[in-house]
């Protein structure tokens, strides 16, 4: 049988736990959230919001201009 924190390593794809637990520490407390994300992802959070975009590149191949679609800065 497979531990929590086995089982969210996994899901997680190489995001260790204590960076979940930084992320979840400064949402709850009202704060933003900005860190470089494995894979060239990025995760940006100024304030809370109604909805969440997520965008991960494909594996299969090039993706050109997708990732700008949401990037607003």
């Amino acid at each position: 049988m497979r531990s929590i924190s086995q089982s969210m390593d996994e899901a997680v794809e190489g995001i260790s736990v204590d960076l979940i637990d930084k992320i979840r520490t400064l949402l709850s407390q009202g704060k933003r959230v900005r860190y470089t994300l494995p894979q060239d992802g990025r995760l940006h959070i100024d304030r809370p919001l109604p909805f969440l975009c997520v965008y991960r590149r494909p594996a299969m191949g090039p993706d050109p201009g997708t990732d700008q679609l949401v990037t607003g800065e």
